[in-house]
C-alpha cells in the first residue's frame, strides 16, 4: 500500500510533466527576419532615398536574399522610415550639412567658472564655427550676457566682407536662453538663415 507522501510525489511529477510543454511550443506565424538582413534593408533605404520596396527587393535578390516587398515595407515601418516618395522629399541632417558645407556656420556659448574681484562667477565665451573650413572664431568673452553686448558681437560677425557670418548663409544654434531675441533679429536682418536645433 502506497504512503500519502508517495502519492503526492507522483502527483507533483505528473502535474509538472503535463504543464511543461515548452519543448512542444512553436512560435506562430512566419519566422522573424534575420537581424543582418533587416539591417541591410534599412541601410539600403537610407542610402538610396529614391528606391521603393520593389527596387530594394531586386537589389537583395542580386545579393542572394529572397524577401517580399511587404516584408521590406514592414521592416521600414518598424524603423520609422517612410516609403520612397516621402523619403525623397525629406532631407537628413547629414545631407543638409554635406550640401551646405561652404555656407554653414554654427554658434554656441562655452561657459566656465572663473575667479574675479567679485568672487566666483560664470564666464561665457561666444564662438562661431565655419563648418566647411573647420575654423573657430572666438567672438567675445563676458561675465554677464547683456543684450547690448550680444548685439555688438552679432553686428561685428555680420559686417559684409569682414564679419565671419558674411561667409555663410546658414547659422546653426541651439534653443538656449542665452541666444536672445535681439541676436536672432540681427542675424535675420543680415540675411543669414537660422537653423535652430531641435529641442
Amino acid at each position: 500500500m502506497a504512503k500519502p507522501d508517495t502519492i503526492l510525489a507522483w502527483h507533483r511529477t505528473c502535474a509538472a510533466q503535463t504543464c511543461d510543454r515548452s519543448p512542444l511550443c512553436k512560435a506562430l506565424g512566419r519566422p522573424r527576419i534575420d537581424q543582418e538582413l533587416e539591417a541591410l534593408v534599412v541601410r539600403m533605404a537610407r542610402e538610396n532615398r529614391s528606391w521603393g520596396y520593389d527596387r530594394i527587393v531586386g537589389a537583395l535578390a542580386n545579393l542572394g536574399y529572397r524577401i517580399s516587398d511587404q516584408t521590406v515595407g514592414n521592416i521600414l515601418k518598424r524603423h520609422g522610415i517612410p516609403p520612397a516618395p516621402a523619403r525623397k522629399t525629406t532631407v537628413t541632417w547629414r545631407e543638409f550639412i554635406r550640401m551646405h558645407m561652404d555656407l554653414l556656420g554654427a554658434t554656441d556659448f562655452f561657459t566656465s567658472e572663473v575667479w574675479t574681484w567679485c568672487g566666483l562667477m560664470m564666464a561665457a565665451l561666444l564662438c562661431f564655427i565655419h563648418v566647411g573650413r573647420c575654423t573657430i572664431h572666438g567672438a567675445g568673452l563676458t561675465i554677464w550676457l547683456p543684450t547690448r553686448w550680444m548685439l555688438q558681437i552679432t553686428c561685428d560677425a555680420t559686417i559684409a566682407a569682414l564679419g565671419f557670418l558674411s561667409l555663410g548663409a546658414y547659422l546653426i544654434h541651439d534653443r538656449d536662453g542665452q541666444v536672445c531675441l535681439a541676436f536672432q533679429q540681427t542675424i535675420d536682418a543680415a540675411g543669414v538663415k537660422q537653423v535652430p536645433l531641435p529641442a
